[in-house]
């Protein structure tokens, strides 16, 4: 039995950076996913979820989770 081991960053070990660039520095580190907040400065996935998709889809990382707190 093969296990794959996959990687993801959650938006708190760096919430000064928007949603676009903590997907851009996921890429760059080439883990697998994100995990998002929306009660960070850099903006909540809900105002435009589409954006978001199409962002980390274009950058190769799955959205792993969203933390809408309120």
């Amino acid at each position: 039995m093969t296990h794959v081991l996959r990687y993801g960053i959650n938006h708190m070990v760096a919430p000064q950076k928007s949603i676009a660039e903590l997907i851009g520095l996921a890429a760059a580190l080439e883990l697998d996913g994100v995990e998002l907040r929306n009660d960070v400065p850099g903006g909540s996935p809900c105002d435009d979820p589409a954006r978001v998709r199409d962002q980390a889809s274009a950058a190769g990382v799955r959205i792993l989770s969203i933390n809408a707190l309120q």
